[in-house]
């Protein structure tokens, strides 16, 4: 049998997770960690797409059915033409959509911070937030702008979506900012909105978060 003092400490830590859990609550904020997930269809899609596409342009390219490209007065000559630059983007956008598909970046948001499957950031690495886009809609994507270190340290794992270039990914961002990936199930507002409370509650610098179109 546990003693008086014992079962006096087991009630008030069962108390005080319960009022933690019901301020929790009453702030809007719920039980974490939470996951964020991509919703991984529109990107197999894209991917699906852009794939098909480099590979008529491609036939284009080589004439086939040949019978398409045996009057060179018509349009044909001029959309081969095209198609020799069409071709390899719509491969590497292919590609790169397919590997957002295979590879989500679903955004886990803990005590401790955000993280994906390729990076982790602390509350006191994040120093500002801004929201890339629509903010209501899948289009639209969250930004961090993170302490030198913490970039130093993870920009090379989110080179993938960090826009650059033609605003997609695949090189390092110049400046100090990790991106999410776009196309989450969530709108990215309430992405952002939960980030600036959770930073808030924990006693860091309260956010001053706007849009960026």
């Amino acid at each position: 049998m546990p003693s008086p003092t014992e079962q006096n400490s087991s009630a008030e830590a069962v108390s005080g997770y319960r009022q933690s859990r019901t301020s929790r609550r009453s702030a809007g904020i719920p039980e974490l960690p939470v996951v964020f997930k991509v919703a991984t269809g529109r990107w197999w899609f894209g991917g699906i797409i852009g794939i098909i596409s480099a590979v008529v342009l491609t036939a284009a390219i080589l004439g086939v059915p040949s019978a398409a490209f045996e009057d060179a007065s018509g349009l044909m000559p001029l959309y081969r033409a095209l198609a020799v630059i069409g071709a390899p983007l719509a491969a590497l956008a292919g590609l790169y959509l397919l590997r957002g598909a295979l590879r989500p970046e679903h955004v886990t948001i803990s005590p401790e911070g955000v993280s994906t499957r390729h990076w982790t950031l602390h509350w006191k690495e994040i120093e500002d937030l801004h929201i890339k886009g629509d903010p209501t809609s899948h289009k639209g994507r969250v930004q961090l702008r993170v302490t030198d270190s913490a970039f130093t340290r993870e920009g090379p794992n989110n080179r993938w979506l960090s826009g650059r270039p033609f605003g997609v990914g695949g090189m390092i961002n110049k400046e100090p900012i990790i991106q999410l990936q776009p196309g989450l199930k969530t709108p990215p507002m309430h992405i952002a909105e939960l980030i600036q409370t959770l930073r808030t509650s924990t006693g860091t610098t309260s956010l001053n978060s706007r849009q960026r179109r």
